[in-house]
């Protein structure tokens, strides 16, 4: 049987007001199936879905549907839906990994600081 590989971590910084984000979701390259990413608040609020990522393919920009305000967002959750196939058939395994999405605020200089 094979596994899947899903990648996580504790946590994830963005920046507050604006919907453009810088990250490193991906597909591993082991992988043999497809994922769907959504980034998802604690409250159920979707901020962000992917169509489906071949393995090896990985998103280093994201659009969010709504800006954030400064702070911390605990227990946020990195949703997982794995298929066989690229057309979306073939339902696999997923997963949910969750994690602090820390948002902070730009400063002088061109670094983001901690405003909470």
């Amino acid at each position: 049987m094979k596994t899947i590989a899903i990648p996580g971590f504790d946590r994830l910084n963005f920046k507050a007001g604006v919907p453009e984000q810088a990250v490193s979701l991906y597909n591993p390259n082991q992988n043999t199936c497809y994922f769907k990413m959504s980034l998802i608040l604690a409250d159920g609020t979707k901020l962000w879905e992917s169509n489906l990522v071949e393995p090896g393919q990985a998103f280093n920009k994201i659009t969010l549907n709504q800006s954030l305000p400064v702070g911390t967002y605990e227990n946020t959750v990195l949703k997982y839906k794995c298929f066989s196939n690229s057309d979306g058939s073939g339902v696999l395994n997923g997963s949910e990994v969750k994690f602090n999405l820390n948002v902070k605020e730009k400063i002088k200089g061109g670094n983001y600081n901690e405003k909470f």
